[in-house]
């Protein structure tokens, strides 16, 4: 079989479209198994709703009261889950919210209290290389030179002075 000067390439590209091919069908048998899935699982709860106006006809024909048919009960139910699933959602935005406002305040809190005032000796001395700590109090680079009474002494006038002719 000549196949021909590309034929390596033609055979590449037909083995892509094949796996491209069984790819789809594999994406449109899992998308009908979910969908049968769901069918099922809405006749399964179709049948239990129903089940659950069965009982309450027998609870009212027990109590000598009117009957709703399925429709009627069917339509009230919803508007009650409907408002069920509102309050659910409303009582679940006011307690994000609640939790907001706890956590702001919190930090604010937490904001306005004094800085805390921490001594020389207890700082680790790797988190504060490189710097000094002067003799009035202040933290400078550790190359900040300041003479003491002695060095001075030593040093002496160091102010420019005229050179005499």
């Amino acid at each position: 079989k000549g196949g021909g000067l590309y034929g390596d390439r033609e055979k590449e590209r037909a083995q892509r479209d094949q796996e491209k091919k069984v790819a789809a069908a594999t994406k449109k048998r899992q998308e009908e198994e979910k969908k049968r899935q769901a069918e099922v699982l809405a006749a399964e709860e179709l049948k239990a709703r129903r089940k659950r106006w069965e009982d309450i006809c027998v609870e009212r024909m027990v109590k000598h009261q009117h009957v709703q048919s399925y429709e009627e009960w069917d339509a009230e139910e919803q508007v009650r889950e409907a408002a069920e699933a509102e309050a659910k959602k409303a009582a679940e935005k006011a307690k994000k919210e609640k939790e907001k406002k706890e956590k702001e305040a919190a930090r604010r809190a937490k904001e306005a209290a004094e800085p805390e005032v921490v001594d020389d000796e207890e700082l680790d001395a790797s988190l504060v290389r490189g710097y000094k700590t002067t003799s009035d109090g202040r933290r400078t680079s550790y190359f900040n030179n300041e003479l003491d009474e002695k060095s001075k002494a030593l040093i002496g006038d160091i102010t420019p002075q005229k050179i005499g002719a």
